[in-house]
């Protein structure tokens, strides 16, 4: 199963906050940064592990934050569908902070909309269960609502 969990987890570099996926076998860390050229970190005090961390707990998995890291080791008899739920419900936590962080204004980069913003919105309605509303305010921004009018 150890090639399997690294395999899964190596998907999650197309995320725009992780920065490198390591480990071997069952114990493998993802960690977190403010550029991916660079490799630039983010501030310590943002503790952007333990912000994943409580995103994953809500989503019922529990990841162990290092600062910029989450840290994981899955049971030694886990199975594939284990793995599966494990890197899945990581993703939505990624996808779920990094989102927060841009509406915050924190996050160094805006959302990047394309022409098509319809299967942004679609993605982030099914993380979030609420509807978005997108509105140009001179660069493209976003915010969460769950009704029009409450911007």
């Amino acid at each position: 199963m150890g090639p399997y969990f690294l395999e899964r987890l190596e998907e999650l570099q197309a995320l725009d906050m992780v920065g490198d996926v390591r480990g071997t076998h069952l114990m493998a860390c993802v960690e977190f940064v403010k550029d991916k050229i660079t490799g630039e970190t983010l501030p310590e005090e943002m503790d952007i592990g333990k912000l994943v961390s409580n995103e994953a707990g809500r989503l019922g998995l529990i990841v162990r934050p290092m600062v910029n890291l989450n840290v994981m080791s899955p049971s030694l008899i886990c199975t594939e569908r284990d793995i599966d739920f494990i890197v899945d419900r990581l993703r939505q936590a990624i996808e779920v902070t990094s989102l927060k962080l841009r509406c915050q204004g924190v996050w160094k980069q805006l959302l990047a909309f394309s022409t098509d913003t319809k299967v942004d919105a679609e993605k982030t309605m099914k993380i979030f269960g609420k509807m978005i509303w997108i509105m140009p305010a001179g660069n493209w921004s976003a915010a969460i609502t769950t009704r029009p009018g409450a911007l």
